[in-house]
């Protein structure tokens, strides 16, 4: 730039200065509206950069807390994704990446999209999404309350230019409608310019330079490109995030033409700044980055290679970078790929990343500052774990963390069970099945955690039998016999019964006891069939005999009864005469009166 253009520069930022006061209003008026793509709105740039020291901590200031998610519970391992937290939807949004099964070695490359929040994963992947890719770039567009995603590489080493939005869990393809957007590429650094109101892509690995140093703008849904007058060297697979607390952009590292690079710059007004020259993070590329808001603190942690320092966490503010070797910090990764968003509704920043070769384990951690509340965590334990209807659980939550007392709300109960704001209840479940059941908990500052478990349901074992008689076993046509089931094994109000084989007058019911009058002859076998609503089932039968009215089997009732009559008749005559002649008998002992003398014959004629 010439001097008499510089003198020219100046001149118009002394008008503009002098007219700042007339022009609030109107400045004012500007907020919540697109800026002008990669220079910040009037009243935006707050400070002219760091002007003040770096705070410094110690060892034990700084905390990492294991959130102890099961790998289960957890997005499949992968490395080379994007996360960040969407303002928008309220948690932590991943996307996409590639796995390399080291046994086949064979690249897998993801297009799912998981949330993150309160220590709970949620697979939210859509039958619209963009294509499975890795290396791509995924920022939070808070002004326009969407996720902005673009290009990456995709299958077969495709190299990938389209543009696509998340909002309220829909993934929206506006490739159409962006604009001239980069060209296809991927390893690209991008975040939310919060001083321009606006996307800010810069670098990566494209079709024309694998070190690219192209700056790109995204706001109202088109991409501009910025020409700025410095410019950092072409670079892939550096981290960028926004400093509010100094209002600028802050780059760091990549792997140039060269080498891996550990320079930092800063985006601020259009341009690029570098860092001076000072102590720095060991050359990398892919760490974990983010911006903690609370502490106004930059954090990074992991990369490749960095073998000296990858398991130091770094903070970055005032323009100053400080090491920390914490003592609880991850494990040293075998991939030290990281995804990493500062999370401002429970104040601390997630890492999610791969740590053990052997066996992929995908590790979920918390960092925050002692001086900050510690992160509000939770778990869920149901204990026994499978119980059959009827029988009774606890689930139990532990919480820790957080600020004051605790808050819990249960969800997805089975039927029978129900809420309560305590962190132990009991459920007695009253339908078969596999349940998660999960808990949400909220401290006194509306800070959240939630856990979830599962309880299997299942129905109770039992024997079902029946048994069958009919009362009379025999009738004459016409008549009426009692049909009567009695049962063992479940209740009976479970039960449902159906006849078969029943004499013609004689229809089946879903009853117990059953009545029937047969109107033809026959020797009959009914059979119940019962079941319970659990599925099972036993059947029953017994004889029944129908006879005509004039049959012998008809009357040898009547038969038998007049002969008992008969019996009875003769036997109360025997007993009559018996008593008579024992009273005739008694009556013999008194004197009886000489029998008449019978008169002599006369004599016989001469």
């Amino acid at each position: 730039m010439t001097s008499r253009n510089l003198r020219g520069v100046v001149v118009v930022a002394v008008v503009l200065l002098c007219l700042g006061s007339t022009l609030t209003g109107t400045a004012a008026s500007i907020v919540g509206t697109h800026a002008i793509p990669g220079v910040a709105p009037p009243g935006a740039l707050g400070p002219t950069g760091p002007s003040s020291v770096a705070p410094s901590y110690s060892a034990t200031d700084l905390n990492w807390t294991n959130l102890s998610i099961p790998d289960s519970a957890s997005p499949p391992p992968r490395i080379s994704a994007s996360m960040v937290f969407d303002a928008n939807d309220g948690y932590g949004l991943l996307f996409g990446g590639e796995y390399l099964n080291t046994s086949s070695f064979h690249y897998q490359y993801y297009n799912d999209t998981w949330s993150y929040k309160g220590g709970v994963w949620t697979n939210r992947t859509t039958t619209v999404s963009p294509s499975p890719r890795f290396g791509f770039g995924l920022a939070d567009d808070p002004e326009d309350s969407e996720v902005v995603l673009f290009g990456g590489d995709g299958a077969n080493g495709a190299y990938l230019n389209d543009t696509w939005t998340w909002s309220a869990g829909v993934w929206t393809n506006i490739t159409a409608s962006a604009g001239t957007a980069p060209p296809e590429g991927f390893w690209m650094s991008m975040a939310y310019d919060a001083a321009t109101l606006s996307v800010l892509l810069f670098g990566g690995i494209n079709h024309t330079s694998q070190y690219g140093n192209d700056t790109w703008s995204f706001a109202g849904g088109k991409w501009t490109q910025l020409f700025p007058t410095t410019l950092p060297s072409g670079r892939h697979a550096q981290e960028m995030t926004f400093d509010s607390g100094d209002n600028e952009m802050v780059m760091f590292g990549g792997l140039g033409a060269v080498d891996y690079l550990n320079d930092t710059w800063t985006f601020r007004g259009g341009n690029w700044a570098p860092i001076a020259p000072g102590n720095h993070p060991d050359a990398r590329i892919a760490a974990g980055m983010a911006f903690d808001t609370a502490q106004e603190q930059l954090v990074l942690y992991g990369g490749y290679p960095a073998a000296d320092d990858y398991y130091s966490t770094w903070l970055f503010s005032e323009g100053s970078w400080l090491q920390y070797n914490v003592s609880n910090s991850p494990p040293n990764p075998n991939n030290p790929y990281g995804q990493m968003f500062y999370d401002p509704v429970d104040d601390y920043t997630f890492l999610f990343y791969e740590v053990n070769s052997n066996g992929p384990i995908m590790g979920n951690w918390a960092f925050n500052f002692t001086s900050m509340v510690t992160p509000l965590t939770a778990s869920l334990q149901v204990n026994p774990g499978t119980v059959p209807v009827g029988g009774s659980a606890t689930l139990t939550t532990t919480a820790s963390g957080g600020t004051g007392s605790y808050s819990y709300l249960y969800s997805t109960l089975p039927p029978g069970c129900a809420t309560g704001n305590r962190s132990a209840i009991s459920c007695t479940p009253t339908a078969v099945g596999d349940y998660v059941v999960g808990v949400n908990v909220t401290d006194t500052a509306d800070r959240e955690a939630a856990a979830v478990a599962t309880l299997d349901v299942t129905a109770v074992v039992v024997t079902l039998t029946a048994n069958l008689t009919a009362d009379p076993g025999t009738v004459v046509v016409n008549e009426s016999t009692t049909l009567t089931v009695k049962t063992s094994g479940v209740l009976p109000a479970n039960l449902t019964y159906f006849y078969t084989g029943l004499p013609a007058g004689c229809a089946s019911s879903d009853l117990a006891v059953l009545t029937c009058t047969p109107t033809e002859v026959g020797a009959f076998t009914p059979r119940v069939e019962v079941h319970d609503q659990a599925g099972h089932f036993a059947n029953a039968t017994t004889s029944l005999t129908v006879t005509s009215p004039n049959s012998p089997a008809s009357t040898s009732g009547s038969l038998w009864l007049w002969l008992v009559i008969a019996l009875v008749v003769v036997a109360a005559v025997v007993l009559i005469v018996f008593i008579v002649r024992r009273r005739r008998k008694a009556a013999g002992a008194i004197p009886a009166s000489p029998p008449p003398t019978v008169p002599m014959p006369p004599p016989p004629s001469p």
